[in-house]
């Protein structure tokens, strides 16, 4: 059984250098040429008058920068989508925990064709009982897990994926972000990451995804001692080969 989470993308700012500045300067270039073909149309005479006599830059070299100007954005929006991550989190409860002995591990991977740089990692929960915190970085999540008898490394594996950290791109190597044992699926209801990063365009993104809904919903159809179970034997089998 393979499960992969749903999740949401939102691009929550582009580079100010390569993006707003050509943009902004594009549409200064545009209303400059709309001005001089109105000026080139006027009765003779006129645009020797103010403000008509006004002029910056003539039509043919306006044209010329609209057009030189136009190639770069288009390029770069094409560079960017060529070079743009794919963050995607991976379930799999028959996939054995590097650090437990764990019912559901989540793995997070980089399948897009660019790397991107984590800026910041996020983390909301909610409990069974009623009990919610949301904007936790990874410190405040497992200290407020511990708060609630969940310890780190016996209950739940989480990965501190801090800022700075670069995900390669075009791998279809995972990291195991989370491991989760029944203890810790009794207890926390949802757990959703909150994942900024910014790609080789300088534009910063940010997926958000639940990362243990789907354990739930496995546990709905699946007896949690079935499944260690097979993932046990899946494990022997694979080592005897």
């Amino acid at each position: 059984m393979n499960s992969r989470n749903t999740s949401s993308l939102k691009r929550i700012k582009r580079n100010f250098i390569n993006f707003a500045i050509p943009v902004s300067a594009l549409v200064l270039i545009v209303g400059n040429l709309v001005w001089e073909v109105v000026r080139r149309n006027l009765d003779p005479g006129l645009n020797t008058q103010w403000p008509w006599r006004f002029s910056v830059v003539d039509s043919t070299v306006s044209a010329n920068l609209v057009v030189l100007i136009a190639g770069f954005i288009i390029a770069r929006e094409q560079f960017a989508k060529s070079t743009s991550p794919a963050i995607v989190f991976i379930s799999d409860p028959a996939e054995p925990s590097r650090y437990l002995d764990s019912v559901w591990t989540v793995n997070i991977s980089n399948r897009g064709p660019g790397r991107c740089v984590v800026e910041s990692v996020r983390f909301t929960y909610s409990t069974f009982d009623g009990h919610a915190e949301s904007g936790l970085d990874w410190r405040e999540l497992v200290g407020s897990l511990h708060a609630r008898g969940l310890r780190l490394g016996v209950d739940y594996h989480l990965l501190n994926i801090g800022s700075g950290v670069t995900l390669p791109g075009a791998t279809e190597k995972c990291a195991e972000i989370v491991a989760y044992r029944p203890e810790m699926l009794r207890e926390v209801a949802t757990l959703v990451v909150t994942f900024r990063y910014s790609d080789a365009a300088g534009d910063v993104y940010e997926r958000t995804a639940d990362i243990i809904s789907p354990a739930h919903e496995w546990r709905r159809h699946v007896p949690v001692e079935t499944s260690r179970f097979r993932a046990l034997a899946r494990r022997f089998v694979g080592a005897s080969r």
